[in-house]
C-alpha cells in the first residue's frame, strides 16, 4: 500500500454527539463565487494522511496553499507520529487494516480572494511530499462571459 492524502473543504465541520463530525457545505473540485474580489467569511480543510503501520510517520508537516504561497501549517509532534489512536474502537480497525492515520484541520476566516486561485495540500514526510486532492476557485460567469 503507498502512502496517500486526502482533503475535505468546505464551509464548516461540526462535532456532534457521539464522537461524529458533520461537513456543511462539501466542496467537490470547484468553488464558484459570485464575484472577484470576494471575502470568505469562512472555509475549512480537514485533510487525512495514510500510511502502512509497518511504515509509521516519522515527520509530517500539513501545509495548505493559495496557489504557490503557504497560507497554513500543521508539524504533528514527533511523540504522536507512529502511535494508535487511544479510542478501543479504532485501535483494533487500524490494525485489521494495518495503516495509521493522521488528520488535521485548517479555519480560514475572513480570506480575501482577488483572482481566481486554487488551493493545494501538501504533506511534508522524511520520504518526500505527498500531495491531496485541491479546490479550484474562480467567479460565475457573467452575461457577457456567454
Amino acid at each position: 500500500m503507498e502512502r496517500y492524502a486526502h482533503a475535505i473543504f468546505c464551509d464548516d465541520i461540526r462535532q456532534e454527539v457521539g464522537n461524529k463530525q458533520s461537513y456543511m457545505g462539501v466542496y467537490i473540485s470547484e468553488m464558484i463565487l459570485p464575484s472577484l474580489p470576494f471575502i470568505l467569511q469562512k472555509l475549512c480543510c480537514q485533510v487525512s494522511v495514510v500510511t502502512p503501520i509497518e511504515r509509521p510517520f516519522q515527520k509530517l508537516v500539513f501545509r495548505l496553499l493559495k496557489d504557490d504561497q503557504v497560507i497554513g501549517e500543521k508539524a504533528v509532534a514527533s511523540e504522536m507520529l507512529g502511535t494508535l489512536p487511544d479510542s478501543p474502537h479504532a485501535g483494533p480497525l487500524h490494525k485489521e487494516q494495518r495503516i495509521l492515520t493522521s488528520i488535521s484541520t485548517f479555519l480560514l476566516l475572513g480570506l480575501r480572494i482577488e483572482q481566481p486561485c486554487v488551493f493545494r495540500i501538501r504533506v511534508e514526510t522524511e520520504e518526500g511530499e505527498i500531495k491531496a486532492n485541491g479546490l479550484s476557485v474562480f467567479p460565475a460567469p457573467t452575461a457577457q462571459d456567454t
